[in-house]
């Protein structure tokens, strides 16, 4: 039953699972259904593939492909209202019912061919099944024999990855696939013997800092101690620097050493910072990154300069020629490292729709409402009553993540004053603080409430030990700043159609800030902790030309309105 364009845009399909242009068809034959019940069925099915995204032809009319790419979308996304959205669902599985298709077998996916089928049962069950599982049955059904397998097949299987709905990570899943075809070529008599290439997406330009010589080493480790060390003891001339900065530095000049030896250099010839600091070293490295980037001046390249002039001015006491020669170099690349990245951007511009917006901000208080309907709650419950918390912290005091993750009870969430005036605090020294800025925020009453449900409720069913950060994580530890984000990511996407995770909110209250009022840079500037408003002038400046472009056009059709009045 499966279409010539169901076989090219969902190559995984089993050929006998019908799709939504059957269902279509087939809705006129329902005789229980009145006309005007089978227009509503048949609107519902047309709904349903507007939102996938897929001609019905393309679309399996499986419950088990159904159930899982239906939930993935969100109505507001595809301009629906909730109950509309429900609406059409409840229309289509009633209509796969009628039809006898809602009691399919559990798969969807097309079963292995008999000329697979002796190599499939040979395998162990895992890991290598999961990994080659689709590979195969790919193949089945495009009719490529086990002879037939090189890397023009895994090329087009990669292609048909990209276009299956259901497939979160296709990179990972051909990925995998072509790695555990190598290893059963190795393994298992009878296998194929066709071995293909394995794509890695890792950076490995870095250079073993062993491969150098040993007095690269102790220089970096006596640049580090100058850095962080105790100032009573150490004598330098610049201020002592955070550990986590102090590794950034000497991580910036161990990829400038790695980047020359691959562009040609050898290693020996780095016995120190100083031979790093070089211009004629400095350049050959970036040029080398920026080849292996298509030719691209990256962001990279302001901060590993700014740490390449660092170590040559305070370190190493370039001469004046040199450090010209690299502030030059600074110069003339005219990096700004506060632009506004595109995902960023397209996350703001999502949320220029107010309901949008408006979802977001409540999101929280939502979460909070439906975990408060249940009669008994479990460890999944008190998660999402962490991540709503989380984005609710974010909304108020749109802080890093890595501030975020790591928020103490006993350090961080203070009470100040007393009596009615009682109010409790977000508080972050600057140690602590990416750019050395102290960071305090009132926590508002409905962020107050929310927190203290959460305190009492939910955080006890989170802790396996004793633990003091408001988001535990494994042991006395608190949750990676990255999962805590992407849980962000995952419950804004789910909810609200738009992903936000949890440093893009520092965006969003800028933006929220400035479509208020955007003269109000100064307040968002320290809102946000910039230490200088030229850097939030910088950053929302896309934001600031569409919202000055908007003024202009107000402006005229006011002047409009004059001229007819006068008239």
């Amino acid at each position: 039953m499966q279409t010539a364009s169901q076989r090219e845009t969902n190559p995984f399909a089993d050929p006998n699972t019908p799709t939504l242009e059957d269902v279509l068809a087939l809705v006129p034959k329902i005789a229980s259904l009145t006309t005007s019940q089978r227009a509503a069925r048949a609107s519902a099915v047309r709904t349903v593939g507007r939102a996938i995204g897929l001609p019905l032809s393309a679309i399996p009319a499986h419950p088990a492909f159904l159930r899982k790419r239906l939930g993935q979308i969100v109505p507001a996304k595809i301009g629906l209202k909730t109950q509309s959205w429900r609406n059409a669902v409840s229309l289509l599985r009633r209509t796969l019912t009628d039809l006898g298709f809602g009691v399919m077998p559990g798969r969807y996916l097309a079963p292995i061919a008999d000329n697979w089928r002796p190599l499939w049962d040979a395998l162990p069950q895992r890991p290598f099944k999961i990994a080659l599982s689709r590979f195969l049955r790919y193949c089945s059904t495009q009719g490529i024999s086990p002879s037939d397998v090189d890397e023009a097949a895994f090329t087009s299987f990669s292609e048909a990855l990209e276009r299956e709905t259901l497939t979160k990570k296709p990179y990972i899943v051909q990925r995998d696939a072509r790695r555990y075809w190598n290893l059963a070529s190795d393994r298992f008599s009878g296998w194929p013997q066709v071995k293909v290439s394995v794509p890695d997406r890792r950076d490995r330009y870095s250079v073993p800092i062993e491969d150098f010589p040993i007095s690269m080493a102790a220089d970096f480790e006596a640049y580090r101690e100058a850095m962080c060390g105790d100032r009573l003891s150490i004598e330098a001339d610049f201020r002592q620097l955070r550990e986590t900065s102090g590794d950034n530095a000497i991580n910036a000049l161990h990829r400038i050493a790695s980047a020359a030896v691959r562009a040609g250099r050898d290693p020996i010839e780095f016995a120190s910072i100083a031979e790093i600091v070089e211009p004629r070293t400095v350049k050959s490295a970036l040029r080398f990154i920026q080849d292996r980037n298509g030719g691209e001046r990256l962001k990279c390249f302001d901060t590993l300069l700014a740490h390449v002039l660092s170590a040559a001015r305070r370190w190493v006491r370039a001469d004046e020629v040199a450090i010209k020669e690299l502030e030059r170099l600074k110069r003339a690349l005219n990096i700004d490292t506060y632009v506004m990245s595109e995902s960023t951007e397209r996350v703001l511009r999502d949320l220029d729709d107010p309901r949008t917006l408006r979802a977001l901000i409540n999101l929280p208080g939502q979460v909070f409402e439906e975990l408060g309907r249940l009669e008994a709650i479990g460890r999944r419950d008190a998660v999402r009553a962490e991540i709503a918390l989380a984005i609710a912290i974010l909304t108020a005091a749109p802080i890093r993540p890595k501030n975020l993750a790591s928020l103490s009870l006993d350090q961080h969430i203070l009470w100040v004053g007393t009596g009615k005036t009682r109010k409790r605090h977000l508080r972050f020294s600057a140690a602590e603080v990416k750019n050395n800025v102290d960071l305090e925020f009132q926590i508002p009453e409905r962020l107050d409430a929310l927190l203290s449900i959460y305190l009492d409720r939910y955080r006890p069913l989170l802790i396996a030990e004793p633990n003091l950060f408001l988001f535990p994580g494994e042991g006395h530890g608190h949750k990676k700043p990255g999962l805590l984000s992407q849980q962000i990511g995952d419950l804004t996407q789910k909810r609200i159609g738009v992903r936000v995770t949890a440093h893009k909110f520092r965006a969003v209250a800028g933006k929220v800030l400035l479509d208020q009022d955007p003269m109000a840079l100064e307040v968002a500037r320290q809102v946000l902790g910039h230490k200088s408003v030229a850097t939030t002038v910088s950053y929302y400046a896309p934001l600031q030309r569409d919202r000055a472009i908007a003024l202009y056009d107000e402006a005229l059709q006011a002047a409009r309105r004059d001229d007819a009045g006068g008239s």
